[in-house]
């Protein structure tokens, strides 16, 4: 397809016919291979029955092309073809039947090749492959040069060859053969013609398949990642009105959708993930049910997780500068007061939202500079005092609090130490309590004192370990009050929002989006049970 025509698709249909088209190229390719292997075996026979002359020719060029056409299928193996090795494959193509009129006017002479159904036949081929192949513009180049060729050998050298007898027939004569020339043409341009009747087809054919699709106004398109509990897409939101969205749709396998308590456990992280709208938190945008399955529809996030972010500076063996560090955590205690402090239920009640599962594969990274923190499906609110504390065991054991790994009462500073956990590993480029088995790391969170930051980065000033010992204090007493007075603690560290830090951390992201996302397990605990999930 011409770019124009490519734009005029839209994106997973184009992915999806990529493909495909891929695949008939290489299945025509190799059509084109066996007829020309059997083309000599005829060539031959011809040789050696009928007119030795004819059979040589022809296998001559039955060779040539198959070996054209094996060099291109190699080529097929590795990947679609590029613009320029389609124009290249357009124009040989093109040659394949006049190559053939010319040999049969070298064996047999003019009269024979003019009357021969082989060249014309041979250029049905040709255009029919490239048609199905949506390659419309090279079947219309396919039209002028294979008019140009023949014009030219019928004017510069069949012409005069033709047996006098021959000359005066009007089938023979110039007018014909220009009128024959003006058909090649037309041949191109009913191609194109065909083609992009097709195109159209297709996309309207897409257009009335939207309201059969998979929870009716999303359009799954790839799979982003796949958990225990749940399957994320990422996806495209297409309501009646025509215009798209695009978004990341969470699947609850269906044989949860069958055990109330797993969608009790999606429909509370729905419920209360929606009430928080905020730049630094993943916006929940739908819930609902399809059939067995029910789902999430949430902001979509161009970029990588943190935790994606941490193994691509632990390669490269680059750590994040202070600054970076600081715009990272300033994104996520930006989004933890909202959730501790600002957000409220649909009644006007504070709700004071502790995630309890906070963890590098939790905090998202777009290509644009931005911070989010994802997945409350772990969060509790804590509407008032009366029910400020949970005692559920929750989250990514390394970033616990040691009040949530015993299974204490926990509050918003919980959230607070994990974050001192992420922040401390991001300039250390290092895990912090995270050891090869549970019970290691376990032991680590409860009884080893973090070890100064300074030991890791010497450069930075002693206002980091004072930070860094206040966030991870044992005792949440001791530890910062509310994520509002951890984020004034920051800012004093690193000057407050700094652009050219946003800035460097948008290369960073940009520079190593490619990588997955990671799976990491959270231990969920529903009545009483402790259960692994993921995504």
């Amino acid at each position: 397809m011409s770019g124009a025509e490519k734009k005029s698709w839209t994106r997973p249909l184009r992915t999806a016919l990529t493909q495909e088209l891929h695949e008939l190229d290489y299945f025509i390719t190799r059509a084109w291979l066996i007829a020309g292997l059997l083309g000599l075996l005829a060539s031959l026979v011809v040789a050696a029955t009928v007119s030795p002359s004819v059979g040589k020719a022809c296998a001559a060029l039955s060779t040539l092309y198959a070996l054209i056409y094996g060099s291109m299928l190699l080529r097929l193996r590795r990947g679609p073809l590029t613009s320029t090795a389609e124009n290249v494959m357009a124009v040989l193509e093109s040659t394949i039947p006049w190559g053939f009129f010319f040999a049969l006017y070298l064996a047999q002479g003019a009269g024979y090749a003019l009357a021969s159904w082989v060249p014309p036949m041979v250029y049905t081929l040709v255009i029919f492959g490239l048609t199905v192949r949506l390659r419309l513009h090279a079947a219309m180049v396919t039209g002028l040069i294979s008019a140009a060729c023949f014009l030219g050998l019928y004017f510069g050298v069949v012409a005069d060859a033709l047996p006098p007898v021959l000359q005066g027939m009007p089938v023979y004569g110039r007018g014909m053969q220009i009128s024959r020339a003006l058909s090649l043409i037309a041949g191109g341009v009913l191609a194109v013609v065909t083609g992009r009747g097709l195109v159209t087809a297709l996309g309207r054919a897409e257009a009335t398949l939207r309201e059969r699709e998979l929870f009716g106004k999303y359009r799954l398109l790839s799979e982003i990642a796949k958990g225990g509990m749940a399957t994320v897409f990422e996806a495209v939101y297409c309501p009646e009105g025509g215009f798209e969205r695009r978004v990341a749709v969470k699947r609850i396998h269906p044989h949860l959708a069958e055990q109330e308590r797993f969608v009790e456990f999606f429909r509370s992280e729905a419920a209360i993930s929606s009430r928080l709208a905020h730049p630094n938190i993943v916006q929940v945008l739908d819930f609902g049910r399809a059939g067995d399955r029910y789902f999430l529809s949430m902001e979509f996030v161009d970029g990588m997780t943190l935790a994606a972010f941490l193994r691509a500076a632990r390669r490269v063996g680059r750590p994040p500068s202070p600054a970076l560090v600081g715009a990272v955590g300033r994104g996520i205690l930006q989004g933890l007061v909202h959730a501790h402090e600002v957000a409220r239920s649909a009644d006007g009640a504070l709700l004071r939202v502790v995630h309890r599962d906070l963890c590098p594969a939790n905090v998202l990274l777009s290509r644009t500079g931005d911070v989010k923190i994802t997945d409350f499906g772990v969060a509790r609110a804590l509407r008032d005092s009366a029910a400020a504390q949970t005692k559920t065991v929750v989250g990514h054991l390394a970033y616990v609090a040691p009040e949530q790994a015993q299974g204490d009462p926990v509050d918003p500073r919980a959230d607070l130490f994990a974050t001192g956990v992420i922040l401390w590993e991001l300039l250390a480029l290092g895990p912090l309590f995270a050891r090869e088995s549970d019970v290691a790391t376990l032991a680590a969170l409860m009884h080893e004192e973090p070890p100064p930051i300074s030991q890791r980065r010497p450069e930075l000033s002693s206002g980091w370990d004072d930070f860094f010992r206040r966030a991870l204090a044992r005792d949440p007493a001791r530890r910062f009050a509310s994520a509002r007075q951890m984020l004034t603690a920051l800012d004093r560290l690193v000057g407050g929002e700094d652009p050219q830090a946003v800035a460097e951390l948008e290369r960073w992201v940009r520079e190593h989006t490619g990588e997955a996302p990671v799976e990491d397990p959270t231990h969920v605990d529903v009545d009483g049970e402790v259960t692994q999930i993921r995504a």
